[in-house]
């Protein structure tokens, strides 16, 4: 079975910190937890509306040969541009450490410019974090989610107003999507430690379309469909009601996908369906699609024929029922003397069908027939009644008749006596 994504059950205010990072140690932010690149955490908010935080550009860990803090200096530029992959960005987290611990303390300030460290503040991405004393990662969220566009540059602008705080830099052309801001000018040899996260929003509650009133043991289509807020590729789960669940593959966000089912039991069933997207954000349930699966059998079939016979002659009987749904049906027959038809057909309800048979020797035979549907189900046995009776003349008297009827042989047999 598949891992169930939701990591928490209840309602979650702020997130707490998970960290990454060879030789960093980590501090815990209150306001956000953190995840590796690419790995995915679900939360709830407010809303209980399932959203995903993912990590979209990053650079936390060594990847040259030097590692260590750069002070931020006092009104000079310093940053790091970067190319999001994604538009939702949820808030900007750097690798801060205290460099100068006697200094006292002055918040710092970032802002997401276009372009480049000179270009315009990106509308609500200018935020003020006040520290306390000691090093780690420090989280600045934006006042609403900031919407940026795929692969255009951004550089993170950093400043503040006392020679404490630097960032964690490392140095060795780590960072392919961006470069580092040294005293206002670009360095592509060095990039500095920080985390662009993004909120992922999940698909729409799926639309189950197909039919309400299906029989047991034959195969339906039913069509699943949903979209997702951000154009992510959907899988969906589906909860056919009979203890039978499964998941599709990916599919295009608004791609209709249909589906096959076999419900083998009569009764009611709900069918249940979500989605999930690639980064695990799960929409709601499905409204519930109700589903009765209901059959009528056949009626008892009728037999007719003649009921009255001699051995070895073969005789014609017929049968014919009616199926109140229409359904194509087969007939079983047993007559009575160790041979049966098994399930011959499938023939229209209300057809005729016409079947011979020979008996072999004398006696009351009980012909004996039923019915059933494409569905298995059956109706109850018909009965006919059939006499071959023994034939009474003996051989003595068969062969004085032929002789009467043949003179010329009766004198060759007297000759050969």
């Amino acid at each position: 079975m598949r891992r169930n994504p939701v990591l928490y059950k209840s309602l979650v205010v702020g997130v707490i910190v998970l960290f990454v990072g060879a030789s960093i140690t980590p501090i815990i932010s209150a306001n956000i937890k953190k995840v590796k690149n690419n790995e995915v955490l679900k939360i709830l908010n407010n809303k209980l509306e399932e959203i995903v935080i993912i990590v979209d550009q990053a650079v936390d860990s060594q990847c040259g040969d030097m590692q260590g803090g750069y002070q931020i200096k006092k009104h000079m530029p310093f940053g790091q541009s970067f190319k999001p992959l994604y538009t939702c960005h949820y808030g900007i987290e750097l690798y801060i450490e205290d460099l100068n611990p006697n200094h006292p303390l002055a918040p710092i300030q970032i802002s997401l410019k276009e372009n480049n460290i000179s270009g315009p503040i990106v509308p609500g991405a200018n935020v003020t974090l006040n520290l306390t004393s000691g090093d780690g990662w420090r989280f600045f969220e934006f006042a609403s989610s900031v919407n940026l566009t795929i692969d255009q540059t951004y550089v993170i602008d950093i400043s503040t107003t006392t020679i404490r705080w630097g960032v964690w830099v490392t140095r060795g052309f780590c960072y392919t999507r961006g470069l580092c801001y040294l005293l206002g000018d670009p360095d592509s040899l060095i990039d500095l430690f920080f985390r662009t996260y993004v909120l992922i929003k999940p698909p729409y509650a799926p639309t189950i379309n197909g039919p309400h009133h299906v029989k047991p043991k034959i195969e339906y289509d039913y069509i699943f469909n949903t979209t997702d807020p951000d154009g992510d590729p959907i899988m969906y789960y589906v909860d056919w009601g009979d203890n039978i669940t499964e998941w599709t593959k990916y599919s295009d966000s608004g791609e209709e996908i249909t589906l096959k089912h076999i419900w083998n039991e009569i009764g009611n069933y709900t069918i249940k369906a979500k989605a999930e997207d690639i980064h695990g954000a799960e929409s709601n349930w499905s409204d519930p699609f109700k589903v009765v699966i209901e059959n009528n059998p056949p009626e008892n079939p009728q037999i007719d024929g003649p009921n009255r016979g001699k051995p070895y002659m073969e005789y014609t009987y017929t049968f014919v029922t009616e199926d109140l749904d229409g359904d194509l049906v087969y007939y079983y027959t047993d007559w009575n003397d160790g041979n049966v038809e098994e399930w011959i057909g499938p023939f229209p309800s209300d057809e005729l069908i016409i079947v011979n048979h020979t008996w072999s020797e004398h006696g009351i035979y009980i012909i004996r027939a039923k019915a059933k549907d494409i569905c298995d189900a059956e109706s109850n046995w018909s009965e006919f009644e059939v006499n071959i009776p023994r034939i009474r003349a003996t051989f003595n008297s068969l062969f004085l008749w032929f002789l009467e009827r043949f003179p010329l042989l009766e004198k060759l047999l007297n000759l050969l006596e």
